[in-house]
């Protein structure tokens, strides 16, 4: 455990996040950002420009699905005007992802369980049509934040585990305020 306040932790993760980013943007090649339009990649997307300054021609990258409900490139242009970058998207439709199904599965070496490496495998390719060597992306974030809901209903059991139920019900009220947080939580 530790002594720290949340404030204080909050002010550290800060503080690391953004060190790491900057030690990631040592690069004699160009730097690009993937995009999605979440906090993770939006929060990197705005690190790059803060740390670097003009002194950066930043790139971002994003997969839009232009019509779906899931779909974020509102989020991502925000962030993308935000940083002042470079924004360059990418969609598919039906044709495209079964006319390249088999290349990725070659490419991945073995099946995938969704769609979404689909999505990412268009990014990178922009990616590369662009000569942008290096990207930073929000990839890992959910899994070292525990931002997953299995891992909110790991806390919850933890927190009745040791009779802090008013805690519990604290931390469930306010995971409600997020969108569909309590149907997902049914569901984990």
């Amino acid at each position: 455990t530790s002594n720290l306040s949340f404030d204080e932790a909050a002010a550290e993760l800060g503080r690391l996040f953004r060190r790491s980013v900057g030690l990631h943007l040592r690069a004699d090649v160009p730097v690009g950002a993937a995009l999605s339009g979440g906090i993770d990649s939006s929060a990197v997307v705005c690190a790059m420009r803060e740390i670097e300054g003009d002194n950066l021609d930043l790139h971002t990258f994003s997969f839009v699905t232009p019509g779906s409900r899931h779909d974020e490139e509102h989020w991502a242009d925000i962030a993308g005007r935000a940083a002042r970058a470079t924004m360059h998207k990418t969609t598919s439709d039906g044709a495209s992802l079964a006319g390249g199904l088999d290349d990725l599965i070659r490419t991945q070496g073995e099946p995938f369980g969704s769609t979404s490496i689909f999505a990412q495998n268009r990014v990178y390719a922009l990616v590369r049509s662009q000569g942008i060597k290096v990207t930073l992306d929000g990839q890992g974030a959910d899994e070292i934040l525990a931002g997953y809901v299995p891992f909110l209903a790991a806390r919850l059991a933890s927190m009745l585990r040791r009779g802090n139920a008013l805690s519990a019900l604290r931390l469930l009220n306010a995971s409600r305020r997020q969108a569909g947080a309590a149907g997902m939580l049914a569901r984990a």
